[in-house]
């Protein structure tokens, strides 16, 4: 099994679009400009309209590696819930 210690070392592959706004929700503009394409590219990826190669998916897990060591780049782009009660 697993700890979370383990997690942050060695965080999961990205496979998918999915994978990585699940862990880095952010606007489809946003992941435009960080992997330096169009938001019709990420919108198409995002609907299924074009398929993610694998330089694509290379990019992502990239930048899921620099967004998980990088705080300070992970504030500006990755949204987070605010709390209703605080």
């Amino acid at each position: 099994m697993m700890d979370l210690n383990d997690r942050d070392r060695n965080p999961p592959e990205i496979q998918s679009l999915h994978d990585f706004l699940s862990f880095h929700p952010m606007y489809q503009h946003q992941l435009a400009q960080l992997m330096g394409v169009t938001t019709s590219a990420v919108e198409k990826w995002s609907r299924g309209d074009r398929s993610l190669t694998s330089r694509t998916l290379t990019q992502l897990n990239t930048l899921h590696e620099r967004l998980n060591h990088n705080p300070e780049l992970r504030e500006k782009y990755v949204r987070t819930a605010q709390c209703a009660v605080c």
